[in-house]
């Protein structure tokens, strides 16, 4: 088993995305607020988790937010249960919201395509939210580590 601090790789996923999309020490963009509880995940976890923050931020980042448009994006996990297993995942944004004529679950985008695909291989639930900007979240359980040959 190879465990992988998740607030870690948030953080560093944050904050390559982030100074990948924003060049100007002025951009009105600015992170709200990043809350990821302590979590380490096995690889089984951590890898689809880790997609599906990159492809979530991109998308706030690259879609909300058109021309100078001001924002902020929150980006949280957090555990769902007492037991540690369960977690929910999101990020939300202040922007322009997801139009009504997609439906994520049935898109044909590569991205949220990406995102939905991933949070099934987690056995999770997956919700979006369409009011003051854009939401999802990804509840999901830690998978277990399956030995390879």
């Amino acid at each position: 088993m190879i465990p992988a601090d998740w607030s870690v790789i948030c953080a560093a996923s944050w904050s390559i995305i982030f100074d990948g999309f924003v060049k100007s020490p002025t951009s009105p963009l600015r992170p709200h607020s990043v809350d990821i509880a302590d979590a380490v995940f096995d690889i089984e976890t951590a890898i689809p988790c880790g997609l599906i923050a990159n492809e979530l931020i991109s998308n706030a980042l690259e879609h909300a937010f058109p021309g100078d448009a001001k924002g902020e994006i929150a980006i949280s996990l957090s555990p769902v249960d007492d037991g540690g297993e369960t977690f929910a995942f999101s990020v939300r944004d202040t922007g322009t919201g997801l139009p009504d004529a997609i439906d994520p679950h049935k898109t044909t985008t590569l991205g949220l395509r990406l995102v939905t695909d991933l949070a099934r291989q987690l056995d999770g639930k997956i919700t979006f939210e369409r009011q003051g900007g854009t939401a999802c979240t990804v509840i999901f359980k830690q998978m277990k580590y399956r030995k390879r040959i």
